[in-house]
């Protein structure tokens, strides 16, 4: 299974070339932050996730599993 549960404040701050991100359903918590400044960003995960969760409150396209 998945070690990482949470992705941090400014993890993946101003990745422009980041178009792509699996994240696991065992990640439970993603600062608010932690993906500003991807702009061509799309979240794989899967339905019901934190990661969906935060992809939708945050305006970034979903793909799912």
């Amino acid at each position: 299974g998945t070690k990482v549960k949470t992705i941090a404040s400014g993890a993946f701050k101003n990745c422009i070339d980041l178009v792509e991100i699996h994240i696991p359903a065992g990640v439970t918590s993603i600062a608010s932050d932690a993906f500003y400044g991807c702009l061509n960003l799309t979240i794989v995960c899967a339905p019901g996730s934190q990661a969906e969760t935060y992809a939708i409150a945050h305006d970034i396209p979903v793909q799912y599993e």
